[in-house]
């Protein structure tokens, strides 16, 4: 099976970026557990995304320098929507901050928060996106839901 190329890595199975942003998912979640108890969400947030921007800006910097970059290539909603997600990425920083600060272990509000996103990512794909959900997809979804009822009891 022929994967889709990348320009940084070859030809990689999309399954082993899933892995990679799996582990620094993870990474991440146990880090503001740690920090939460000594920093305010809002600074702690910021910080991250500050990184963040540093971390992507080399990126772009060399793809500008490579000629792989270009602001006219890019769509006027494109342009939005990335605006948009830095939003909801921001959002989610501060709010994973104060839920920790607020004792949440990390083993099981880590799995709570997963199935909560796999669940309205679903349905967001359903009606947004008009993708299908088949009966054994749909049991599934209630099979984690019922997974995070039983580590919550």
């Amino acid at each position: 099976m022929r994967h889709k190329y990348n320009q940084y890595f070859g030809h990689i199975p999309w399954f082993i970026y899933v892995l990679i942003a799996s582990v620094a998912f993870s990474s991440l979640f146990i880090s503001i557990k740690v920090a939460s108890a000594t920093i305010t969400p809002f600074l702690f947030a910021f910080l991250i995304n500050l990184a963040n921007v540093i971390f992507h800006g080399v990126i772009l910097l060399v793809d500008k320098c490579r000629g792989r970059f270009s602001l006219h290539r890019m769509q006027k909603q494109t342009f939005w929507v990335a605006i948009l997600i830095g939003f909801l990425i921001s959002s989610n920083d501060t709010t994973a901050t104060y839920m920790f600060k607020t004792g949440a272990p990390v083993s099981i509000a880590m799995p709570a928060f997963s199935a909560g996103v796999v669940f309205l990512t679903a349905i967001f794909g359903v009606a947004l996106l008009n993708e299908r959900l088949s009966p054994k997809k749909v049991t599934g979804l209630l099979a984690i839901l019922g997974g995070i009822v039983l580590l919550n009891v």
